[in-house]
């Protein structure tokens, strides 16, 4: 069975000259969800739907200048797939014509959510706690991002991936993500992980970093084994481990689950702390 929406967007004139869109919906049916939102130029505030039958709440506002949005979702097979982007990706050459826009975008947290998130120009706040992840794929321009999972992920997620641009990058409790692997790729910019909150299981951590500069915390009661490449290019500092020597460190705690990061960088700088 297949069910489909078709949104249409009806502009309300704000006080600033701005148009504003909002729109919910339910599950429809849909035991999973596949969203894939595309954004630039935006302030972006995401996190769950707290009721158990919607699949997505989104308010943005954005300039009389630019563009509407576009949504589309569609269950079919009992899956629901969720489109939601702009057109303000693109610089204009000969100045920044478009005008930033606001996004405040719920996603569900009743049913697996898989997730594609492609920012450009943006500041992000993103909170993936409490939702039920099943996987998350992130990459950012020019922005500056801060992803926390504030609550466990209620199931076993596959991946958790995010890239880096021209960007600053802050993830927390990433250890909540309740992920069997995490990647992040940095470009040309600065990253801070903190793998705070409860590891339910094992957890293979790869990182790289380009030009930039990474942080990565790591709680000291959590048993950990970082692997960092022997470079002289790279500018490694490892905090709180004891070291095998060729780059091996490990954690003084050596039960539970386990955090394997390995680092991989070109020629960039490394800090890896417990704290």
């Amino acid at each position: 069975m297949k069910a489909l929406i078709v949104i249409l967007l009806f502009p309300v004139l704000l006080f600033s000259q701005d148009k504003e869109f909002n729109a919910e919906e339910e599950l429809l049916g849909a035991t999973s969800i596949d969203a894939r939102i595309s954004l630039g130029l935006v302030e972006m505030h995401m996190g769950k739907v707290r009721e158990a039958g919607k699949a997505f709440k989104i308010n943005y506002s954005y300039s009389q200048d630019n563009k509407p949005p576009e949504l589309y979702y569609e269950v079919s097979n009992g899956r629901g797939y969720l489109k939601f982007s702009n057109d303000h990706n693109k610089l204009n050459l000969f100045g920044l014509k478009s005008q930033r826009s606001n996004a405040y975008i719920e996603l569900a947290s009743s049913v697996p959510l898989s997730l594609e998130l492609n920012l450009g120009v943006c500041n992000g706040n993103i909170d993936l706690g409490g939702m039920k992840l099943k996987r998350a794929d992130i990459s950012t321009g020019v922005s500056s991002l801060h992803v926390n999972f504030s609550e466990p992920n209620q199931i076993r997620a596959e991946v958790i991936r995010i890239k880096g641009g021209v960007s600053s990058v802050d993830v927390t409790n990433l250890a909540n993500a309740n992920a069997s692997r995490i990647e992040y790729s940095g470009g040309v910019g600065s990253a801070k992980l903190d793998f705070g909150g409860r590891l339910q299981g094992d957890c293979t951590a790869k990182i790289e970093t380009g030009l930039g500069s990474i942080e990565i915390l790591v709680p000291s009661n959590m048993y950990v084994t970082v692997k960092t490449p022997e470079s002289f290019l790279t500018g490694i500092d490892v905090k709180g481990f004891y070291s095998e020597g060729k780059g091996i460190y490990r954690s003084q705690e050596s039960s539970g689950p386990h955090l394997d990061i390995r680092v991989e960088s070109a020629f960039g700088s490394v800090s890896v702390k417990t704290y």
